[in-house]
């Protein structure tokens, strides 16, 4: 019989964050950083960086940055605060996708 997790050694779960929108007040996204941090510290995950895009970068090179560090670091997974931050429906649908396809989790909190 196998033990549950809490009763077996387990390797740091290293996740990065994803944060987009519009260019927000410091304090907006001091809040949405902070919200990831809890959530990350309630669920004990390493919250290693957090990648913020704002919606007038339009070349994508946050994202892309995103899936270079996923390709070398190979972490446990990327935490959004929802789909919203990876983009409209088609891109977000095409981004969670290179994500999980980099076999990468995809952790929405809400």
């Amino acid at each position: 019989m196998v033990r549950i997790t809490e009763h077996q050694a387990v390797d740091e779960l290293v996740v990065y964050g994803y944060l987009r929108g519009a260019a927000a007040p410091s304090g907006r996204l001091r809040a949405l950083s902070s919200a990831l941090k809890a959530y990350c510290e309630q669920h004990e995950l390493t919250l290693s960086r957090v990648f913020t895009e704002w919606i007038d970068d339009a070349d994508g090179s946050v994202f892309s940055s995103l899936l270079a560090t996923l390709s070398t670091q190979q972490p446990y997974g990327v935490v959004l605060l929802s789909r919203h931050h990876l983009g409209p429906r088609d891109v977000a649908n095409s981004r969670a996708a290179q994500i999980t396809t980099s076999g990468t989790r995809l952790i929405a909190v809400r």
